[in-house]
């Protein structure tokens, strides 16, 4: 059985998969150590900014992907419209 999806040119399965882990994993351990030590340590503001970091650097990775999927692929484009012609909406009389 073929790891890409039928038809597309993208990436086969397996190789997201084991990309994401590089990213995923190492990320996971750094910050539950630090979300450890931080508990262990008893520092609220440190605990409550240690979330609000983690939480920010999660956007930059989501949105970094993002900007890379728009610089390859280009905008994203709707099939429907957003609002009809005007000969659409009043038939002829």
């Amino acid at each position: 059985m073929s790891d890409e999806v039928s038809g597309s040119p993208r990436q086969p399965v397996r190789r997201w998969v084991v990309k994401l882990a590089w990213l995923g994993v190492p990320l996971l351990l750094v910050g539950e150590s630090g979300h450890l030590f931080l508990s262990w340590a008893r520092e609220q503001l440190a605990h409550h900014l240690f979330h609000i970091v983690f939480g920010l650097g999660a956007g930059v990775i989501f949105f970094s992907f993002v900007l890379r999927d728009i610089r390859r692929n280009g905008w994203p484009s709707f099939s429907w419209k957003l609002r009809p012609d005007r000969a659409e909406t009043h038939p002829p009389t």
